[in-house]
């Protein structure tokens, strides 16, 4: 064995030490940024969520109507933490000409309502739009 020494080793080279460190760190870095990211999907999902179910509120007070009168205002919700929400309605016929209010007997037409809600999260303003159809009975 000339040229070639034998070494008896026992334990970690420093290196490789220095190495398996900078992986760990690493591995806990990543798995402590998806835990960030998933929070603030969470978070995003809540947010849809309540928007969801107060549109749907929202249209169902608009459809107990006899008639809807759109009046191009947008409406704060006021019963949510900091006035979150926005709704704004918009009525059309079918063919996309707004409409005036006027008594369901008179107006047989198939209608179109849309009502937005936008709100902040994060910094970003989020929305999302809700389209339904509505044919008000003949007399």
């Amino acid at each position: 064995m000339t040229g070639i020494r034998k070494r008896n080793r026992k334990g970690f080279l420093l290196w490789e030490a220095l190495v398996a460190v900078v992986l760990l760190s690493l591995g806990i870095a990543l798995v402590v940024r998806a835990m960030g990211r998933s929070l603030r999907s969470l978070t995003n999902a809540a947010h849809y969520l309540d928007a969801f179910v107060r549109a749907d509120n929202e249209m169902a007070r608009i459809l107990r109507k006899p008639f809807y009168a759109p009046d191009g205002n947008t409406k704060t919700d006021k019963g949510c933490p900091n006035e979150r929400y926005r709704f704004d309605v918009q009525a059309a016929d079918l063919d996309g000409e707004p409409f005036e209010a006027m008594p369901v007997a008179e107006s047989p037409r198939l209608r179109q309502l849309r009502l937005r809600v936008t709100w902040t999260s994060q910094g970003k303003e989020r929305y999302f739009q809700w389209h339904t159809y509505t044919r008000e009975p003949s007399p």
